[in-house]
């Protein structure tokens, strides 16, 4: 029985896992909890990796998903207004926040069954990643998605796939942060020990107004 090379069992085991992280690749984190954190942004915070690529399809990409992940990321913080700062260096602040875009070839020569235009990526963005530590506990993000995809199936380049899901990330991480951080408005307007404290006050200050008014009455 022949000996299947070491580099075969690689290649297969990459794919198992793109296909077991595709069908089951997730929006965002329901444990994510983002209460107090101004996210930083600095110019590492989105990073784009290619992995057998050929380079002038690289040249092409690169630019492409660097610039788009960047500004739906940052136009989606905005829309939002998810509190967040740009810094030199995030690196060790609570609220460090990355985004992450890593594509494979993969060549029909070594990938049997795939045609030329089959490519494995994968999409992250995380609040934390480090694990930074606030006085209240850790606050975190994460959200990812990884499947194979085929250029000539999909009817569009993985780019537009990819940039796709960087901003769908980047609203998840908007709407999760809006979550653990509401406005006023939104406090007053929702069931909670806010609106049950400031109803109770507003009634105890109509009582006594109606108590008061009702005596200058009868003094009369």
């Amino acid at each position: 029985m022949p000996r299947v090379p070491r580099s075969v069992h690689r290649r297969f085991c990459a794919l198992m896992v793109a296909a077991v992280l595709g069908s089951v690749g997730a929006h965002g984190q329901t444990g994510s909890d983002l209460r107090g954190v101004t996210l930083c942004l600095d110019p590492a915070a989105v990073q784009v990796v290619f992995e057998d690529m050929p380079p002038e399809r690289v040249a092409q990409a690169r630019p492409q998903l660097q610039a788009a992940l960047t500004q739906r990321l940052t136009t989606a913080l905005q829309q939002g207004q998810v509190r967040y700062e740009q810094r030199p260096s995030c690196t060790g602040q609570v609220g460090q926040t990355q985004a992450r875009a890593s594509v494979r070839y993969l060549d029909p020569r070594s990938y049997i069954g795939y045609g030329q235009d089959t490519y494995s990526y994968t999409v992250s963005l995380k609040v934390n990643a480090a694990g930074a530590e606030v006085s209240t506990g850790k606050r975190s993000f994460s959200a990812g998605w990884s499947e194979l995809y085929a250029e000539a199936a999909g009817g569009r380049p993985f780019e537009a796939v990819m940039i796709g899901w960087g901003e769908e990330q980047a609203r998840d991480l908007t709407a999760l942060w809006r979550r653990d951080n509401p406005t006023l408005l939104a406090r007053l307007t929702q069931p909670g020990p806010l609106r049950s404290g400031l109803l109770g006050g507003a009634a105890a200050v109509v009582v006594l107004a109606l108590v008061v008014l009702f005596r200058g009455v009868r003094r009369r």
